[in-house]
């Protein structure tokens, strides 16, 4: 299964990182970076790898948001974190 995982994340072209972040099984993974970097391609290459090993869909919990939800959450405004969970 390892051999194809690597092989998906080649596909992928994902730096180190990236790399190590897609391919984490032992805990739960934040992704943070700037704009442009590559979150969403590191984020869908783990999700299909874990897809790929067996977990179903519904097992798997993906969450992206933007700099201004953050800084909404942060002020404190729990309404605007809240309203689409």
């Amino acid at each position: 299964m390892a051999a194809l995982l690597d092989h998906m994340l080649d596909l992928f072209g994902l730096t180190g990182g990236q790399r190590l972040a897609a391919s984490e099984r032992a805990r739960n993974t934040i992704v943070t970076a700037g704009a442009g970097s590559g979150k969403t391609r590191t984020l869908v290459a783990r999700y299909l790898g874990l897809l790929s090993e067996g977990l179903q869909p519904r097992q798997v919990v993906a969450v992206t948001f933007t700099e201004k939800r953050h800084a909404r959450c942060a002020a404190g405004r729990a309404n605007s974190c809240t309203s689409f969970f």
